[in-house]
């Protein structure tokens, strides 16, 4: 990440990883937003399908990072936002679909309240229906609010949150990251959202801003061998998360 980023621009990161044709549609769903200053930046974490090829046909404009081998989505993200030169930042799941308007009306968010590290809109999936802001329980699980009305929440979908770079920027100086790679898949973004929040900044959500979701297609598994490896993945995240961010009893 830049130290004087570029004012007003917004640099979209897609993270993909074998995504086929669903990766183009995020990189143009990026590509079609209405705000006027948009990078549109992908990151592919040693992709084995054509969906780079497809990429880069569709979208000679977006820049391009290659992994040689796959460092996940902390690894793989802050590739992203190391080279990001805009104001705001979206980290763009590969299974995301973002509304023309989507950035229009988060980066008016930001732009009210200065202590923002970021803001989400309503993020639609088949599988889930309709979330957006979440509440962090102790036990460091999400539980989402109401959509309907904007908020502030402990924490956004995390599918596609615009975060300010000046927030993002305050992380990396201290801690590295701003994801830390440590974790293997799922958690980093309380992770996040947690060392923001000790940090000052808050988050609010939207619901004028809107997204489509597929969801958890880069991780689903594929063959019956990998369950077992992502639910250890997301236990020892959750602990290791509850062991950095929960509440200490007085005694």
């Amino acid at each position: 990440m830049i130290d004087d980023p570029v004012e007003n621009r917004v640099s979209i990161i897609i993270l993909n990883w074998n995504s086929g044709e669903l990766g183009t549609a995020a990189v143009a769903s990026a590509a079609a937003q209405t705000w006027p200053d948009v990078e549109v930046i992908v990151v592919d974490n040693a992709s084995s399908d054509d969906s780079l090829d497809r990429i880069r046909a569709d979208h000679p404009t977006a820049l391009i990072e290659v992994n040689e081998e796959n460092h996940r989505f902390s690894g793989g993200m802050n590739a992203g936002i190391a080279i990001a030169t805009g104001e705001f930042v979206i980290p763009l799941n590969c299974d995301a679909e973002l509304d023309p308007d989507y950035s229009t009306h988060l980066v008016a968010v930001l732009r009210d309240d200065p202590r923002l590290a970021a803001a989400g809109g309503r993020v639609e999936s088949p599988r889930v229906g309709a979330s957006g802001p979440l509440r962090i329980t102790s036990l460091m699980r999400t539980e989402g609010l109401p959509v309907d009305e904007p908020r502030d929440c402990d924490k956004l979908n995390g599918a596609c949150p615009l975060f300010r770079s000046t927030a993002l920027a305050e992380v990396v100086r201290r801690f590295g990251g701003p994801y830390d790679g440590s974790y293997f898949t799922y958690g980093e973004d309380i992770d996040l959202a947690h060392t923001l929040g000790r940090l000052g900044w808050r988050f609010r959500y939207d619901p004028r801003a809107s997204a489509t979701h597929v969801r958890s297609y880069g991780s689903a598994p594929r063959i019956a061998d990998r369950r077992g490896r992502l639910r250890v993945s997301t236990l020892t995240n959750r602990h290791r998360n509850i062991i950095r961010h929960a509440p200490r009893p007085w005694w």
